[in-house]
């Protein structure tokens, strides 16, 4: 058996039990590293500076150091520990022949080429959508005229070009009687066709159509398909139109708990108006617990009808613990968002000091602001408090 060439460290590196590599003038070298410990072997080529990082992390322990010349060699040798007495040097286990790094270039390259290919497709415009982007433009006049003949013609050639958000709009220039006269037949036309491309919000739309007789025959049974249909898609609308549905009975057998559970589904999902909607139902039912938690959904997306609500509860410690400094709060919140009936009570606030200090200057100018908002309550406070000076 040929005898395995193994670099030799200093003995009394070895005996102080810390391997190091051989030393190298600044030329790198393809040597592998076998650490006792963990087994691992590590291949280079590694700097000193490199070596000893490795050494100080604790990745390399090595006491057996050798080049790939050699390694070569050692593939088919066993490793045999070392004799008594021997010099300390460990022998290196069968090694396997290192892998080249060619596929693992070649698989990167590929996926930069895939990503590449995917973003050129993402910006390659489907057929119409330019023409639709051009008839919103001059719909809007941004930086163009204002024509909504214009914008008829553009977005009625994309919706023939099959662009679904065209086929949309085109109906509701026929509904509206943008740069068209009013035409509900061809309206419904354009959702059908949006329909029957998968389109969630035309298969809601068109379930609207058949549920109201608009451009087509009522049939509220085909509503409850097409809005089930919508719902399965995803679509919160549609969700809401069911659950409604099969709350009142209409065109499918009343259902109360089959409606909710849509109900839920959708405020679930986020639906605004699934969230108000449930906790008026709960209030109603007297399950004031679970009306606020759905009024504290609606409020965290920024529900300007929720933060008022909500501040009721607090002010009459309804389904929550009582606490006036939270619903003057939430009151100053909604009435920031133009809501009259918060600035009301939020200038009551002020002028009893519950929740705030009493201020009858800031109380004057809710007051105001809320009569001017047509809040009949607020104006006569307003007197009272003119009257009072």
């Amino acid at each position: 058996m040929s005898k395995l060439k193994v670099k030799r460290l200093s003995p009394s590196i070895i005996e102080g039990g810390v391997a190091a590599a051989p030393q190298r003038k600044k030329k790198k070298k393809a040597t592998v590293y076998y650490s006792i410990d963990s087994g691992t072997t590590w291949e280079g080529p590694f700097s000193e500076k490199e070596i000893k990082e490795l050494r100080e992390i604790g990745i390399i322990d090595e006491q057996t150091v050798f080049y790939r010349e050699e390694a070569a060699a050692a593939a088919s040798v066993t490793p045999a520990p070392p004799a008594a007495g021997s010099s300390g040097v460990v022998s290196p286990p069968v090694l396997p022949k290192k892998k080249s790094n060619w596929s693992v270039k070649v698989v990167v390259i590929m996926a930069i080429l895939a990503v590449l290919g995917g973003l050129a497709y993402k910006y390659v415009p489907k057929p119409g959508e330019l023409d639709y982007r051009e008839g919103l433009r001059f719909l809007s006049g941004d930086g163009v005229p204002q024509d909504d003949e214009r914008a008829f013609q553009l977005i009625s050639d994309a919706a023939k070009a099959g662009f679904v958000e065209a086929q949309l709009k085109l109906a509701e220039f026929y509904v509206q009687g943008v740069g068209v006269r009013r035409d509900f037949a061809a309206a419904f036309r354009w959702v059908r066709e949006a329909a029957l491309a998968g389109n969630p919000e035309a298969q809601t739309k068109m379930g609207i159509c058949y549920q109201q007789g608009i451009g087509v025959e009522v049939d509220k049974t085909k509503a409850v398909e097409l809005f089930r249909l919508a719902s399965d898609n995803g679509e919160l609308d549609a969700m809401l139109l069911l659950a409604e549905c099969y709350m009142k009975g209409i065109g499918v057998e009343a259902a109360p708990e089959h409606g909710r559970t849509w109900m839920i589904e959708a405020a679930n999902r986020g639906s605004l108006r699934a969230q108000l909607f449930l906790a008026h139902i709960y209030f109603t039912e007297g399950n004031n617990e679970d009306g606020v938690m759905w009024l504290k959904e609606a409020e965290k997306q920024g529900s300007t009808d929720a933060s008022f609500l909500l501040g009721e509860c607090y002010a009459d410690g309804r389904g929550v613990a009582q606490n006036m400094a939270t619903a003057v709060k939430l009151y100053r919140k909604a009435a920031k968002q133009d809501h009259a009936r918060a600035m009301f009570r939020l200038g009551m606030c002020y002028v009893s000091g519950e929740g705030v200090k009493k201020n009858l200057k800031r109380a004057q100018k809710w007051l105001k602001k809320a009569s001017d908002k047509g809040d009949s309550e607020a104006g006569a406070e307003l007197e009272k408090l003119k009257n009072a000076k």
